[in-house]
């Protein structure tokens, strides 16, 4: 199952690029954890595209601003062609461009803020950061105080999902479901999804089949409707139910877009065909 979660960690050696007067911006992330673990500061990563047009304006002019760049001083700053990095995207769940991306000195996932960021946006978030760095003890913290929170669950879901505690994810991200509100649409879903993909992990695959079966009943128009399907493909391959996979994985794959993906989803069926 190698080939499906390709590796968490991109270590390239470049060297960091001044993009203003008052922001440094890494361009490896090898660096900036490094950076950050010795400066005891979180990260901030800007992930665009280059054919991203509010990228640009996230870049030219948010970031620039004044109060914005003195709170950035808070953070190791790195900027990263999200194009060049699909282990990050797939790792952190970035689907659009531009992504800013929170994570720790041990690359455990804090926030991230998708799509058209405005100022406020950039410093509500950045400050909720800088108040609590270490997840796992704010979030724990919390559920002391209110143990039914679906928010605290699901953070801390994700972050020991990150931290490959997948068992202890588990029970997090089955509460975060169990305690959302109907209204917590969104974070339901999410938690859904990362469960869903905790089993994969885990290889419970009668499991991982029964999940994703059921999430894409669900939620035919998730954002995540083509890797769940992807996910159930491939867990249906695991179970032996072969003909079915093999139904569900050619119809998804005109779909795809991701190389990655298509590249899982076609080993997938070759195997299929070879009898594997």
């Amino acid at each position: 199952m190698d080939r499906f979660f390709r590796s968490l960690f991109v270590f390239l050696f470049l060297i960091g690029l001044p993009l203003s007067s008052e922001t440094v911006w890494e361009s490896s992330i090898q660096r900036g954890m490094q950076r950050a673990k010795e400066e005891n500061k979180p990260i901030l990563i800007d992930v665009y595209a280059d054919w991203c047009t509010y990228c640009k304006v996230l870049e030219k002019e948010i970031f620039p601003d004044k109060e914005v760049s003195k709170l950035l001083e808070g953070f190791i700053t790195v900027r990263l062609d999200g194009e060049e990095f699909p282990n990050l995207r797939q790792k952190y769940a970035i689907e659009g461009y531009p992504t800013i991306l929170f994570i720790d000195g041990n690359s455990n996932y804090l926030n991230k803020i998708t799509g058209l960021a405005t100022k406020a946006m950039v410093l509500d978030i950045s400050k909720k950061v800088l108040a609590e760095p270490n997840i796992e003890v704010s979030m724990q913290n919390l559920l002391k105080k209110k143990p039914n929170s679906p928010t605290a669950h699901f953070r801390l879901g994700t972050f020991y999902f990150h931290e490959k505690k997948y068992s202890i994810a588990k029970h997090h991200l089955e509460n975060a479901i169990l305690y959302a509100p109907t209204r917590e649409i969104t974070l339901k879903e999410d938690a859904l999804f990362n469960l869903g993909i905790v089993y994969v992990q885990l290889e419970d695959w009668k499991k991982s089949t029964e999940h994703w079966k059921q999430f894409v009943t669900d939620y035919p128009k998730s954002r995540n409707a083509n890797a769940a399907e992807m996910y159930y493909g491939i867990s249906l391959r695991e179970v032996g139910e072969k003909k079915l996979a093999t139904h569900v994985l050619e119809k998804l794959r005109s779909r795809l877009t991701d190389k990655d993906d298509i590249e899982a989803v076609d080993e997938t069926l070759e195997e299929i065909r070879k009898g594997f």
